[in-house]
């Protein structure tokens, strides 16, 4: 949110109504056209603890 802002186009076929301040997109790097958007920035130590499995333990 605190990186750079460009005034860019965008791909025909992706869906405008989906583009919100803050989304994450792909850039095509010599005209800077919008290509595809991209997932949500996922802190990679918190998306592994979300998926441990601590087997069977009692308490």
């Amino acid at each position: 949110t605190n990186g750079p802002r460009y005034v860019v186009g965008c791909r025909r076929q992706l869906d405008k109504t989906k583009l919100r301040p803050g989304t994450r997109v792909a850039l095509d790097m010599t005209t800077l056209t919008v290509m595809r958007y991209l997932p949500r920035e996922v802190d990679p130590l918190v998306y592994n603890m979300s998926h441990e499995d601590p087997g069977d333990v009692s308490f």
